[in-house]
């Protein structure tokens, strides 16, 4: 498969990321893995060390849920996860707060509060 953009043609191969940079006007392939930008299409939710702030935006679009994080510094966590996008928000919780242990989530209506666990 090619990628043409502007003039520039890139080969593709299975796991190739063609990407093309506006400032610079270059077509290049990317090394970023191939996992972050296929997942929607697998609807599976895929976090790859980014930041709690950042997911809770994401979860927020996806859920129709509010975060309020009692302390700002908690949305610098960051997390990896991997689960399908059909699971219920108290599960992906579930699995945010598996992975660290001084995390908590209060489901409260459409409010999710994320509170420090001391």
């Amino acid at each position: 498969m090619e990628l043409k953009v502007n003039g520039q043609l890139q080969q593709l191969m299975p796991g190739n990321v063609g990407k093309y940079n506006n400032e610079s006007d270059k077509l290049y392939l990317s090394d970023d893995p191939i996992r972050d930008w296929v997942a929607w299409k697998d609807h599976v939710l895929y976090f790859d060390d980014m930041k709690l702030g950042e997911i809770a935006e994401r979860l927020k679009r996806l859920y129709d849920y509010r975060f309020i994080f009692d302390d700002p510094a908690l949305e610098e966590l960051r997390f990896t996860i991997d689960i399908e996008q059909t699971a219920a928000i108290q599960t992906v919780l579930k699995y945010l707060q598996a992975s660290v242990q001084n995390v908590d989530f209060k489901v409260i209506g459409r409010d999710i509060h994320v509170i420090e666990v001391k």
